[in-house]
């Protein structure tokens, strides 16, 4: 019958606090396959009357540690021991209930000696017994209910000195829907703004209380949300909020806009709106949606003129100038000129390409045409330089500019890759492609060749810091290198244990080899749009693209067209003209 083993429970029990990890493991598994529920009570008591030291490993809830245990023993017992516990305890209870024996208070109760153990844990002085701690009591409150009580555990939960506790602590408290809690989950979000995770866990933990999170926010007008908090909270409203807000009435919109000009971040909460809507969508709706958001013209007038100011140099963080432009560009009757004026020396790249980005989707021809005309083009780095050539490549008309460009010398032939130029071949009007086809008969060469001519450059003597610098300037908007650049291509962490004669051949032959996986996918969409890059997931309902500069699309099956699959990789060819020898060395 459960409850019987041929081993000692006491004997087993004690097991659990064996110094070594490979005992405690056996014993654990011991009791819960043996389903040795006559051990809850010894547990309990070893979990009330055990003191533990403080430890210097954060080794999560797991009873063999990816960190040596052998370094604090004693923390990681009192986590195996919460650990088998709490799971032994659920089996007890769920097993004389399932019998008839024990009712649900009778349940309850049981578990009581069990919960106490766990509660203690998340006041436990190592980090790694509190994290084992909060998330059986997640577990818990998600079987059951929330506490009647929670103030003692929010106390707890926002003054945890780790940061991955608190972190946890933001998932299990999102769960939970009393007032109280929502007030919390903002005020934990607020504090850990900063933290991507922390975001991306207090935007899941929302749960249909958006009214009641904008409200919070704006009781905390001392603690401003990030940058990045503010815009990703302002996409999630809007577009929860889409059918009310295209109805002319969001009380939680325009509530979120009040809160967010009286904290001093209206910027950020406004582009994450639009970008929640979408560009194109917003322009055609502007007019509606300042009066549904509560901004009326004098309103806008400062929001504007915020908005230059914040452009202004050493002003404020890119994030936060990207999210002006994304105001300025879309709340002006002017897109483009005010887009292209910002795009100057000297300007961050993340902007750059935000930048790129709107006026390639935004801009008329004119100003499209000013981005391959001197002095502008000449000012754009290389990595802008692709993704303009790119973003004219997606639209027939688009494309037919980039044709008349090169063909009236505003840009030079060699600055499409090979990739690029047949792209355009195919991608202009019908009358115009054998223009292009005669336009690079005689462009390119033998890669080959070139790899032989510059091939001593791997005797030279290379210099790592200034090859960082290079990677950053060229490489870094399609690959990544110890947690640099945009994961479009084939990850470079490897590249060191290569020969450098094939690293060589990599960079000057990059069609020489193309991993499966990486080789250049066009899709045609319905609406006139011609997207190329690397599919990077798909399923049966849609397909998502991965660009370079790490730009993602995901489009629909319906929404497509045609789908080629080309020989070419997406890597440019011609660095031999951008680099110097030693450079390439």
């Amino acid at each position: 019958s459960a409850g019987a083993s041929p081993y000692p429970v006491e004997k087993v029990v004690a097991e659990l606090g064996h110094p070594n990890v490979w005992q405690r493991e056996r014993a654990m598994k011991l009791i819960l396959a043996g389903r040795m529920t006559n051990a809850v009570p010894l547990l309990q008591l070893a979990l009330t009357n055990t003191v533990i030291p403080l430890g210097n490993i954060e080794f999560g809830d797991t009873i063999r540690a990816s960190e040596p245990v052998h370094r604090d023993p004693a923390a990681a017992a009192h986590a195996n021991l919460l650990n088998t516990a709490f799971a032994l305890s659920g089996l007890a209870f769920e097993s004389a209930r399932h019998e008839q024996r024990l009712d649900e208070s009778a349940r309850a109760s049981g578990m009581r000696g069990t919960m106490r153990a766990v509660i203690s844990g998340i006041r436990h002085p190592h980090p790694g017994v509190r994290l084992t701690a909060w998330r059986w009591l997640g577990q818990a409150f998600a079987n059951s209910a929330p506490p009647d009580h929670p103030d003692p555990f929010l106390v707890v939960a926002m003054t945890d000195p780790s940061p991955r506790i608190r972190f946890e602590t933001v998932l299990i408290i999102g769960d939970w829907p009393d007032q109280r809690a929502t007030g919390a989950l903002v005020l934990l979000a607020l504090m850990e703004s900063e933290d991507k995770w922390a975001r991306a866990a207090f935007l899941s933990g929302i749960h249909d209380r958006e009214a009641e999170v904008v409200t919070a926010l704006g009781e905390h007008v001392e603690l401003p949300p990030s940058a990045e908090l503010a815009q990703e909270l302002g996409r999630y409203l809007a577009g929860r909020e889409m059918e009310n807000l295209f109805a002319g009435s969001s009380p939680i919109l325009r509530a979120f806009t009040q809160a967010a000009a009286e904290g001093g971040w209206q910027l950020s909460a406004l582009a994450g709106i639009i970008e929640g809507i979408g560009a194109r969508e917003f322009l055609h709706r502007r007019e509606p949606t300042w009066q549904t958001l509560g901004l009326d013209a004098a309103s806008r007038l400062k929001v504007l003129a915020a908005a230059r100011a914040r452009l202004e140099p050493d002003t404020a963080t890119p994030i936060e100038q990207a999210a002006a432009v994304t105001v300025l560009a879309l709340a002006a009757a002017e897109t483009g000129p005010l887009l292209l004026e910002h795009i100057k020396p000297g300007i961050a790249p993340d902007l750059a390409r935000h930048i790129l980005n709107l006026t390639l989707e935004m801009a008329g021809p004119a100003d499209l045409e000013r981005l391959t005309t001197d002095p502008l083009w000449s000012s754009l780095s290389p990595t802008s330089r692709a993704q303009v050539i790119d973003g004219l490549l997606r639209r027939e008309s688009t494309a037919d500019l980039l044709l008349d460009a090169l063909q009236q010398d505003r840009l030079a032939a060699g600055a499409l890759s090979l990739s690029q130029r047949d792209r355009l071949k195919g991608r202009v009007s019908s009358g115009r492609r054998e223009t292009a086809a005669r336009l690079f008969a005689d462009v390119g060469g033998d890669r080959r060749k070139v790899y032989e001519q510059f091939k001593d450059t791997v005797a030279m003597p290379a210099d790592a810091a200034n090859g960082r610098e290079l990677f950053k300037l060229h490489c870094a908007s399609c690959h990544r290198l110890d947690r640099e650049g945009f994961n479009v291509g084939p990850d470079l962490f490897g590249i060191r244990s290569q020969p450098k004669e094939a690293i060589l051949m990599h960079v000057l032959v990059p069609n020489a080899e193309v991993y499966p996986g990486f080789a250049a996918v066009t899709i045609e969409t319905r609406d006139g749009r011609a997207l190329t890059g690397i599919i990077r997931s798909e399923n049966g309902h849609s397909l998502t693209l991965i660009m370079a500069q790490g730009i993602a699309e995901t489009v629909p099956r319906s929404d497509i067209l045609s789908q080629q699959t080309g020989a070419l990789s997406l890597m440019p060819d011609g660095f031999e003209a951008l680099m110097s020898r030693q450079e390439l060395a």
